[in-house]
């Protein structure tokens, strides 16, 4: 029974193939991996979905019944959401930990800040409609998705125990619409491995065993391609194996379909490595703290640093949450402990409120040459019902990161904040409990024994003396 289980959700799923050009439904598969300078290892896995020739609704008729959609490889319910409220761009990314550009440059992926992100472009109307919907019927044949999801955990390299083990994480969902082409699904897994974190290694040797904790033993079926891109280092001995399909550009590439046994592809160096201090490798660097003179006032210090020739424009994003407001006025800015006032200008401030939305500000900043730019602004902190505060009140609050988007090159996040906020003394109540339950036990079991204990006169003789 279970071989015929097996043969007929083979036979599924090779139909389910069979077909993809007549749904226009393609879907690639591609591991990058990258040696950084500071001995770490970067990986970014990226499984692409493209619905040919699909395009999101018009926002003028969101108001109207959808037509039904046949899915074979596109998610449905991504697919249902887009239709639904007319999205022609998304991007929701969950990451853990501080990407540090200074050592590792640019990401693959922009969208590296610690936390949940989302942003998205929705139809007008979609707004106005609110949380109704309306039923939107899609097919989707289950046999040949749950092959493929089963195909995907073992072919993929998803063992969670090596990807959350990494030094930075993160996951991403992205849509684009590229008109005259369709719709593209994006899933994105970026991590940050270190080879180096035990004292005893003293090679950043790497292997697809040693990063993700098991080899790949064939190529998706589902998949059009299947690639794995190695970025050889400089100026260092090593030897990669086994051997690439393709060599060139310091870039080795790895057809999965073109190979038939499980491949491990590994790298390993001649020499150790050495730690030294190298020029960082971003145009700008940030570093973002909040100085807190006490538990109600502090002051939020935003510090760049331009590493190039050219003067860089970039605007200056933050959004915070309401515990946290700013005081607009005591906005200063320095080039080189100089004041500047004149580096900034399109400043937009939309203020917080309490317990509905956060502040909202930014400004385009002009950041001179080879100069270090800094702003700082007094910040008050809202003092919190008793009832508002986590139960892990005393290590503070998470402030997202700020957002820095130089006009010619990808957005950078800060790294995120933590605020101490005013914190009752949440023990007193347990003292308080403590002592009334003391009483009354005292106090109940005294008149429990006065009412309920016998009192019974009892003589005693005494013999005299002989």
């Amino acid at each position: 029974m279970k071989l015929a289980h097996l043969w007929g959700f083979i036979v599924l799923f090779n139909a389910s193939c069979l077909c993809r050009a007549q749904l226009s439904e393609y879907f690639n598969e591609k591991l990058s991996i990258k040696p950084l300078k500071d001995g770490k290892i970067a990986s970014t896995l990226t499984f692409t979905t493209v619905l040919k020739n699909g395009t999101p609704r018009d926002p003028e008729l969101l108001h109207t019944e959808d037509e039904s959609q046949h899915y074979r490889l596109f998610p449905l319910a991504l697919g249902q959401i887009l239709r639904e409220y007319g999205v022609t761009e998304m991007h929701l990314t969950l990451n853990a930990g501080k990407w540090n550009y200074d050592s590792w440059g640019q990401p693959a992926e922009a969208g590296v800040g610690n936390g949940a992100e989302l942003w998205a472009w929705i139809g007008d109307g979609a707004l106005a409609r609110g949380v109704q919907t309306r039923r939107l019927v899609a097919i989707l044949e289950p046999a040949p998705a749950a092959t493929r999801i089963t195909s995907f955990r073992e072919r993929l390299l998803l063992n969670p125990h090596k990807l959350f083990d990494a030094n930075w994480h993160g996951m991403g969902v992205h849509v684009l619409w590229h008109e005259g082409e369709g719709v593209e699904v994006r899933l994105t897994f970026q991590t940050v491995s270190d080879p180096l974190r035990s004292s005893f290694v003293r090679k950043q040797d790497w292997s697809l065993e040693s990063l993700f904790g098991r080899k790949v033993e064939k190529a998706c079926r589902a998949a059009g391609s299947s690639h794995i891109q190695v970025s050889l280092p400089r100026n260092t001995p090593y030897n990669i194996s086994p051997q690439p399909t393709v060599a060139e550009n310091d870039e080795a590439l790895y057809d999965i379909q073109a190979v038939n046994k499980p491949i491990n592809v590994a790298m390993q160096y001649m020499q150790e490595f050495q730690r030294q201090d190298l020029p960082s490798s971003a145009t700008l660097s940030i570093q973002r703290t909040l100085k807190e003179s006490s538990q109600s006032h502090g002051q939020l210090s935003v510090i760049l640093r331009n590493h190039q020739p050219d003067p860089v424009q970039a605007i200056y994003l933050e959004t915070m949450p309401w515990i946290v407001q700013f005081y607009l006025h005591t906005l200063t800015a320095t080039v080189n402990d100089i004041p500047q006032p004149s580096v900034f200008s399109n400043l937009s401030y939309i203020p917080a409120i309490p317990h509905s939305r956060p502040t909202t500000f930014h400004v385009l900043l002009s950041i001179p040459a080879n100069s270090t730019l800094r702003l700082t602004m007094d910040v008050t902190k809202a003092f919190l019902r008793y009832t508002e505060h986590p139960p892990d009140a005393q290590r503070g609050w998470d402030l997202p990161p700020a957002i820095i988007y130089p006009l010619d090159q990808p957005r950078m996040y800060t790294p995120t904040l933590l605020v101490d906020l005013a914190t009752p003394d949440f023990s007193m109540p347990y003292n308080v409990i403590i002592f009334t339950c003391t009483l009354v036990a005292f106090i109940f079991g005294s008149i429990f024994n006065l009412l309920t204990r016998k009192f019974v006169v009892v003589s005693v003789a005494l013999k005299g003396r002989d």
